[in-house]
């Protein structure tokens, strides 16, 4: 794997030269990595919610959001984010 995340802040936080598998991952691309599938996250929530009007955004949140679309969302946001790692160490192993 290219990076291990497990507060979300891993990438970030860790050492410059984190892993044996990719010693030429550094601290700033490992970050890349980070931010991309954070915005593939956002993307795909806004696109699950869709625009919201007056009306919804004053709807109760315990109504809004149940607990089916929070495993939808989980489900499809992982299975999307472990595609994009899979692309990522792909790209990695190819041309690095």
């Amino acid at each position: 794997m290219l990076w291990t995340n497990w507060a979300m802040w891993q990438p970030i936080t860790g050492k410059w030269r984190e892993t044996n598998t990719f010693p030429s991952m550094s601290r700033a691309k490992r970050f890349c990595v980070f931010i991309s599938k954070l915005v593939i996250t956002y993307t795909i929530c806004a696109c699950y919610f869709r625009p919201t009007t007056p009306d919804s955004l004053q709807l109760d949140r315990a109504k809004f959001l149940n607990f089916e679309d929070l495993i939808i969302l989980s489900v499809i946001c992982s299975f999307v984010g472990l595609v994009m790692q899979l692309i990522f160490e792909w790209l990695i192993r190819q041309y690095v």
